[in-house]
C-alpha cells in the first residue's frame, strides 16, 4: 500500500502523528527530559518535577500530574514515542532518529525564540 509523504511510516511511527505529538510544549518538555537521561526511563513524579521547574506557566503540581497522566503521556504513547507504565509509574523513551532530529531543531528554536 502506498502512502502519501505526510503519512509515511518511519521507524514504525507515522510522521503526522509524531508532528502532532510534538505540537505541545509540555510533551516536548517531557521528551527533552527523557532524551537527557542515561537510559530514557524515569518515574512519572520526576517528569512532574521537571515540568514544574521548566514550564513558566506551570504552578500547580496536581494540574500537571493530571494533564500528564490523562493527556500528554497517553498522546506520546499513542504516537509510539514512549512506553507509559501506568501501574509502575514510569515512562521510557522509544528511540527515533526522525523525532530526535525534530526535537533538536525545536529545542534550538525555543532557545533562540
Amino acid at each position: 500500500m502506498t502512502q502519501s509523504g505526510s503519512d509515511r511510516e518511519t521507524g514504525g511511527r507515522s510522521f503526522s502523528n509524531s508532528i502532532e505529538a510534538l505540537a505541545s510544549h509540555r510533551r516536548r518538555r517531557v521528551l527533552y527530559y527523557l532524551l537527557d537521561t542515561d537510559d530514557g526511563l524515569v518515574p512519572t513524579d520526576d517528569l512532574v518535577d521537571h515540568v514544574l521547574e521548566h514550564d513558566p506557566k506551570a504552578d500547580d503540581r496536581d494540574e500537571i500530574t493530571l494533564s500528564l497522566h490523562h493527556v500528554h503521556l497517553p498522546k506520546l504513547s499513542d504516537a509510539g514515542l514512549i512506553e507509559y507504565d501506568t501501574q509502575g509509574g514510569t515512562v521510557r523513551y522509544r528511540e527515533s532518529t526522525m523525532v530526535e532530529g525534530l526535537l533538536d531543531a525545536l529545542r534550538e528554536l525555543e532557545a533562540n525564540g
